[in-house]
């Protein structure tokens, strides 16, 4: 069999020279409530709503085009007891629950589990009981036509999640439907976040 020389943008191995551009100041602590896909169009839609953007704005939407890979995984934790010694230090605490969370291990989901949780009913109800995920992390790899969209946080019942999206063309929107630049967005979040951390400081 002929090998394919092409390599594309996938998250276990990034081909030579491409480098994840990190998206944490504009997706971090944001909610994603919708994701769905479409075989026919190929396509994937996730909606996420942004804390530091104006109440009337608050969503932003990625549709990814020329979609070829959609993969999710969980995390399963050991299950061994973590025992903790009464009287034990903070670090040596945290130390142990660092040491107890490495036992665990990925796991592969279906896509479709995905979409069942966060899919087009999640959006028949009130928001407050929305399921969600809770961006902890977010990057983004580009290649030329071909990119992939890495989303990481916990779901509403804490489930750790990790997606994993591939396609040609990454679009975004706001609430109204206007075009949004994926730059831009990444400015608005820094700049929240360097005004954040002057608070903290000051």
């Amino acid at each position: 069999m002929e090998e394919n020389k092409e390599a594309t943008p996938d998250w276990v191995h990034l081909p030579t020279g491409v480098e994840a551009d990190c998206l944490w100041t504009a997706l971090h602590d944001a909610r994603l409530f919708f994701v769905a896909s479409d075989r026919l169009t190929r396509t994937a839609t996730l909606k996420f709503s942004i804390f530091y953007l104006k109440d009337s704005g608050r969503t932003v939407t990625f549709r990814l085009e020329g979609v070829n890979s959609l993969r999710a995984t969980g995390l399963a934790p050991w299950t061994g007891r973590l025992v903790r010694p009464w009287g034990i230090t903070r670090d040596k605490k945290e130390s142990l629950v660092a040491q107890y969370q490495a036992k665990g291990r990925e796991e592969t989901l279906s896509w479709s589990e995905i979409e069942t949780s966060l899919g087009p009913a999640n959006l028949s109800v009130s928001r407050d009981d929305r399921n969600y995920l809770t961006v902890f992390d977010a990057h983004i790899a580009r290649d030329g036509a071909a990119m992939t969209l890495h989303v990481q946080g916990s779901l509403s019942d804490n489930p750790w999640r990790e997606l994993y999206l591939r396609g040609s063309n990454l679009a975004l929107s706001d609430s109204s439907g206007k075009a949004l630049d994926l730059e831009r967005l990444v400015a608005l979040g820094d700049a929240w976040w360097d005004d954040f951390g002057r608070e903290k400081t000051d």
